[in-house]
């Protein structure tokens, strides 16, 4: 199994020529200034403001005592070993909490919708080029065994009737795209189809702790399978703070080199108007029509 979870990414979704972020006045000038992209944590989407259940849905299996219950049982009717069971209860928690993501659009049309619902104070929205992910992809998929690795997927949001069972989805966790695609890039239909959502996945992973304890886990015979040893397993072995919703800056050497341009919202009041000019004018950074 460990050379599946340290496999090297794919894409899922199709290749595009570019990919189109929106983003306020202070989100452009943090990126183009600091020369990173931000990554939120999926979680933050689930519990926080925006309350979306549909993000990560697959942690109410180790969110909720019910639903826990419920995954083991089935885990047992299909006659798997204890370590088997921890080895994928593993995968689902590192998937769970250490994946980031950053959003963009696939299309340049509906951007009046586009321009209300992510600048509503004005903004610009800003033309990458797709060899953005190539390149953050190899700056940060490869490192020491002492340091933080990314594994990276990038893939097109697939809008459905209704989301897989949660079960189903789990028998699927060996075939990784189909566990991935269902995981980080499948919603279900809603009014923010328009979006045509591309998304880019990482998860985050510190490798020779993360390879010990998947090697380890076939010598846990002896480990209680309940909920509460599940939830100090995670903080405790695997180390995680499943309420620490921090993004993730990920630097990209000269960002600009990947912008083909950006569109100027016309909801962008003068002031603010007048710092993306400067700051596209000290960049090099071309203003597109609308």
């Amino acid at each position: 199994m460990i050379s599946d979870f340290g496999s090297d990414s794919r894409c899922l979704g199709d290749r595009t020529e570019v990919l189109y972020k929106y983003l306020e006045r202070d989100g452009f000038r943090e990126t183009i200034t600091k020369s990173s992209l931000m990554f939120s944590n999926i979680n933050r989407w689930r519990h926080g403001a925006v309350n979306d259940t549909q993000e990560n849905y697959l942690a109410s299996c180790i969110e909720s005592e019910d639903d826990f219950i419920t995954m083991i049982e089935k885990f047992k009717l299909r006659g798997l070993p204890k370590e088997k069971v921890f080895q994928w209860l593993y995968y689902i928690c590192l998937y769970t909490y250490k994946t980031y993501a950053s959003c963009f659009s696939g299309t340049i049309k509906n951007q009046d919708y586009m321009w209300g619902e992510f600048t509503k104070k004005g903004g610009v929205c800003v033309c990458f080029r797709d060899e953005l992910y190539d390149e953050l992809k190899a700056n940060y998929s490869n490192g020491d065994v002492l340091s933080d690795i990314y594994s990276f997927e990038k893939g097109a949001i697939d809008y459905v009737p209704d989301m897989p069972d949660i079960y189903r989805t789990l028998d699927q966790i060996e075939n990784r795209d189909y566990f991935l695609k269902v995981a980080y890039f499948t919603k279900r239909r809603n009014p923010y189809e328009k979006e045509k959502e591309i998304r880019i996945a990482i998860t985050e992973m510190q490798y020779l702790r993360d390879f010990l304890i998947i090697q380890l886990i076939p010598f846990t015979k002896d480990y209680d399978c309940s909920f509460q040893n599940l939830t100090s397993f995670i903080s405790g072995k695997m180390g995680m703070d499943i309420t620490d919703y921090a993004p993730r800056f990920l630097l990209v050497e000269d960002i600009c080199k990947y912008i083909n341009g950006v569109y100027i919202s016309p909801n962008t009041g003068a002031e603010d108007l007048e710092l993306i000019k400067e700051i596209c004018d000290s960049t090099g950074i071309t203003i597109l029509e609308t």
